[in-house]
């Protein structure tokens, strides 16, 4: 058997005896270490061990079959507490991920101007629309608005601009110089936007960050100084969304300033793989998310 470890036997000594405080240094400590969890696997057997040796054996004789279900019963006991410590704690959102990525909902939350440039990094650069014309993802631009306001800004092959927005209440679509069409229904005119086909909105970057918070495994990179990067993982193949999305922000504000998103379903063609970088945070003039503004 290896060499104990210090730090960490008294950091399961404490787990052991119901200290909450080492019970989380502990976990934090498992999902980073893996010589840790063969030492914390190597304890509790041991610990099983000695428990059933020294702390409540009967005195009187025990028929082999019965020691053998005895020792399956610690060894599965045993197995319970590294599961509750290793397998079923919550290895998609450790501590600092967790934290990182409730501060960016906090922001989103919040609201405010900001103005996202489209690149497309994998697939089609668009998406074949009514006439032939393509809806060009690559190039868009998306401006939010603080509270819910938003304007899609695509361009078109031939030459002109597809714009999509809503101002909160209601929603429009306008082709090029054509009038616009208007719904009350704030969100007819979006599925065509990246991400709303597979729910996975852009539109509102909260309701996109739960979303990674509820159905991704989360790390963080806290090297880059002022800007972290948050990856998150889809857990299971079923969950409607990218495979993998990147979001890059500020330590200090916590305001995304670049998301990438790969994976994306191709059943209706378009990009594979997306990047939205922030291109401003200015404040919008009156009326920018109505059509009168654009006609």
């Amino acid at each position: 058997m290896s060499e104990p470890i210090p730090e960490l036997e008294a950091l399961i000594d404490g787990a052991v005896d119901g200290d909450a405080a080492a019970a989380s240094r502990l976990r934090e400590r498992l999902h980073h270490d893996p010589a840790a969890i063969a030492e914390y696997a190597a304890q509790m057997r041991m610990h099983a061990l000695l428990t059933w040796k020294h702390g409540g054996a009967s005195v009187k004789p025990v028929r082999p079959a019965m020691v053998a279900r005895r020792w399956m019963g610690i060894a599965a006991a045993a197995a319970a507490i590294i599961g509750l410590f290793v397998v079923m704690m919550p290895r998609s959102a450790p501590a600092a991920a967790a934290a990182a990525l409730d501060r960016m909902l906090a922001v989103a939350r919040r609201g405010g101007d900001r103005t996202y440039v489209f690149s497309v990094l994998a697939g089609s650069r668009g998406i074949v629309v009514k006439g032939g014309l393509v809806s060009f993802v690559d190039g868009a631009r998306l401006h939010l608005g603080p509270r819910g306001e938003f304007l899609y800004d695509s361009p078109l092959s031939d030459g002109t601009r597809r714009l999509t927005g809503s101002d909160g209440r209601s929603s429009w679509e306008q082709w090029g110089d054509a009038a616009a069409r208007v719904s009350s229904d704030p969100g007819y005119f979006r599925h065509h936007i990246p991400g709303e086909r597979e729910h996975f909105t852009l539109l509102d970057p909260a309701a996109g960050l739960a979303l990674l918070r509820d159905g991704y495994e989360v790390t963080l990179d806290e090297s880059g100084g002022s800007i972290q990067r948050l990856t998150a993982v889809k857990r299971r193949r079923e969950f409607r969304g990218p495979r993998e999305a990147r979001v890059a922000f500020e330590k200090d504000s916590g305001t995304i300033v670049e998301m990438e998103f790969d994976g994306l379903p191709q059943a209706r063609g378009g990009p594979s793989a997306v990047r939205l970088t922030l291109e401003s945070r200015e404040t919008h003039p009156p009326g920018f998310f109505s059509p009168e503004h654009h006609h």
